[in-house]
C-alpha cells in the first residue's frame, strides 16, 4: 500500500482538474477514500457533495413517491444491498 500526503492528494486532484466536465450538478463520492477525493473536487467545482448510498436513498424515495418506474427502483434497491453488504 502507498501512502500519499493531503497535499500529494490536492495536487493530484488540480492536475486532473480539467479531465472534468463543466456542466455537472453534483459530485457523488464512494465512502471511505473516494469520499475524500469527492469532497476536494466538489470544493474546487464548487459543487454539492454526495455520497453514492445517500443518492442511491434519494432516488429509490422518488421513484416510490411517484410511483412510475418499478423496474428502476428494483434496480436501485439491488445497487443499494450490494453497496451495503
Amino acid at each position: 500500500m502507498n501512502f500519499v500526503t493531503f497535499s500529494a492528494l490536492n495536487n493530484d486532484v488540480i492536475k486532473n482538474l480539467h479531465k472534468i466536465p463543466r456542466d455537472i450538478d453534483l459530485v457523488i463520492g464512494v465512502p471511505r477514500s473516494g469520499l475524500l477525493v469527492a469532497n476536494i473536487l466538489a470544493l474546487y467545482l464548487n459543487k454539492p457533495l454526495i455520497s453514492i448510498d445517500m443518492f442511491i436513498l434519494q432516488a429509490m424515495k422518488r421513484i416510490e413517491g411517484g410511483g412510475r418506474y418499478p423496474e428502476d427502483l428494483t434496480r436501485l434497491k439491488f445497487l443499494f444491498n450490494r453497496l451495503t453488504k
